[in-house]
């Protein structure tokens, strides 16, 4: 409770006390830092980013590839170049997919068909890798929070198919109420409060990895039933 309490609040300074919020864009168990008291320091920053801007630095770039054309060069064809790179540039604000507009290869020019557009934008928030969104953050989060529940290590860093198969049977065993399933025998302490506590944490997980963005709750929300659930748990001890 202490690593998901300060985790949570590293996550709420981030997202409701700096102006603009800021998106960690990072958040897995190698991220969270313990000292010897347990008390979290919130690493890997090196991608946080303001949730407005993420694309800005890559808008820029292709704007200035774009400009630098000689202007002798502008005849039809480079202006229909031009044209078809901006295109590039939407398919990456809306797909949230880096690397498409400053790309020239086979792979990037197989550039998705409007049709293909709103299952990539699902894709990568169900995937919880969509960078420059908060919800992205607490999805990650939910990742964490199950790891913590379950004892199963490493899978909050993984974005493969295996992790995702693991998500969808420990949110189906949530789903059906299978406790004995979820929450990691090393962790229960012979009392029925401690494990109420983290079952209810295991469904703070899964309202955190709803695969809808805007369904997610906010990091303060989190922290506050974070913190209701141990304030339960040391009143019971």
């Amino acid at each position: 409770m202490q690593i998901a309490i300060g985790t949570a609040k590293s996550l709420v300074y981030l997202h409701h006390e700096c102006n603009p919020p800021l998106v960690h864009g990072d958040v897995q168990a190698s991220s969270i830092l313990l000292d010897d008291n347990y008390d979290v320091k919130l690493g890997s920053l090196s991608r946080a980013c303001n949730e407005e801007n993420t694309l800005l630095d890559r808008i820029t770039r292709t704007y200035q590839e774009d400009s630098s054309y000689q202007e002798d060069t502008f005849s039809i064809g480079s202006w229909a170049s031009g044209v078809s790179r901006f295109g590039k540039v939407l398919v990456e604000l809306v797909t949230r997919k880096r690397g498409i507009s400053t790309r020239s290869d086979v792979q990037s020019n197989a550039v998705p068909k409007s049709s293909d557009i709103l299952k990539l934008i699902y894709e990568e928030d169900a995937s919880g890798r969509a960078i420059g969104s908060c919800e992205s953050d607490v999805y990650c989060f939910g990742k964490v929070l199950l790891v913590l529940v379950t004892g199963k290590l490493g899978i909050s860093a993984k974005s493969d198919v295996m992790a995702q198969d693991w998500l969808q049977v420990m949110l189906r065993h949530i789903d059906e109420g299978n406790k004995t399933s979820i929450i990691d025998p090393s962790l229960l302490i012979s009392n029925v409060c401690e494990f109420d506590n983290l079952w209810a944490v295991a469904g703070l997980a899964k309202s955190c990895l709803d695969p809808v963005p805007s369904s997610r709750p906010q990091m303060k929300s989190v922290l506050k039933d974070l913190e209701d659930l141990n304030n339960s748990r040391t009143y019971h001890e």
